[in-house]
């Protein structure tokens, strides 16, 4: 089975991303069915009828951004089977899980700048579990990333 929905195309705003990569882990979560593994993308497991995502992944999945998903065993997804307009707003869910928010903000906008600085080392000096931070560390930085327009 080949997915034939057209994807939508996600969001160009960083602060956006962090919450819809946030939002879809929590309504995977709450599903069931689905491991969340920060090494992996999104592997498709059928015969333990589950899935494995990590932030990123959970969106490629919750939204249906894999445009060749063919349910087979073991078959792992990245972004780029998720059609180029959406390959970048992926990458940029993996880096800020990882906390880095350093390529962020524009050289012409030093207040973007200073509030992505404050953040890679807020992030820096937090505890990781299983690849996370802690929930509360993101919805944080939604807050300070909208605070400047990102």
């Amino acid at each position: 089975m080949v997915n034939t929905k057209k994807p939508e195309i996600l969001p160009m705003v960083h602060s956006d991303l962090l919450e819809i990569a946030l939002d879809d882990m929590a309504a995977l979560r709450a599903a069931g069915k689905v491991s969340f593994e920060m090494s992996t993308w999104l592997v498709n497991k059928p015969r333990q009828k589950t899935c494995s995502v990590c932030m990123a992944g959970a969106v490629m999945l919750r939204r249906g951004l894999v445009t060749s998903y063919i349910y087979r065993e073991d078959s792992e997804y990245n972004p780029n089977d998720c059609g180029r307009k959406n390959e970048e707003q992926l990458c940029a869910i993996n880096e800020m899980r990882g906390g880095l928010f350093y390529t962020l903000g524009s050289p012409f906008n030093p207040e973007q700048s200073l509030v992505a600085a404050e953040l890679n080392r807020c992030f820096s000096a937090g505890v990781m579990t299983n690849g996370l931070y802690p929930e509360k560390m993101y919805r944080e930085a939604i807050k300070r990333l909208r605070s400047v327009g990102l």
